[in-house]
């Protein structure tokens, strides 16, 4: 069984839903749906799509992982 979507819990990066979503979208350029449109319960989550070329992915992933680094230095 697999899934071509993942949701990453982010509440530990301490950002309201509202600077979650334009953190991602404007520090690593990547879009992620909202994880509260599928349920309150979600709030500071994020559902990411992995249903794309390997090479995209890696480049997505590699751009998360800088974006969250600089936001952990601040």
């Amino acid at each position: 069984e697999g899934t071509y979507l993942a949701l990453l819990d982010c509440r530990a990066l301490g950002l309201s839903q509202p600077e979650l979503n334009g953190f991602f979208l404007k520090k690593a350029r990547v879009y992620f749906d909202k994880g509260p449109i599928f349920g309150e319960e979600l709030v500071g989550f994020e559902r990411m799509n992995l249903a794309c070329p390997r090479q995209l992915l890696s480049e997505a992933l590699q751009r998360i992982e800088k974006a969250v680094a600089e936001l952990k230095t601040r």
